[in-house]
């Protein structure tokens, strides 16, 4: 959630290639449904998203749904979310093609 959507594929895929078949990935970011996420939620990402687009300069302002990157070729083996499913931490391996 730091780059804009055509950023976020490159380095997804430069990462992609890194890891070698069977690898083992572990995902963590926040999450924010408008529809389910709770006020504090809201604030705290506007607060965040603030902080580092002056201090570190980050593209974009919006969480990104990874989960279609990871849908091919990738296969989840652990999933937990913390926080009011603020927090989701994933873990996928990478197919062995």
């Amino acid at each position: 959630d730091n780059f804009k959507p055509d950023k976020t594929a490159l380095v997804f895929n430069s990462l992609n290639a890194l890891l070698k078949d069977k690898g083992i990935w572990l995902y963590a970011d926040f999450v924010y449904n408008e529809n389910e996420g709770r006020l504090w939620q809201k604030i705290l990402l506007k607060i965040m998203y603030l902080f580092f687009t002056i201090t570190c300069n980050i593209e974009t302002n919006d969480i990104e749904n990874m989960d279609p990157y990871f849908s091919a070729g990738y296969k989840k083996i652990f999933e937990n979310r913390l926080y009011a499913r603020f927090i989701k931490a994933d873990v996928y391996q990478k197919s062995g093609d």
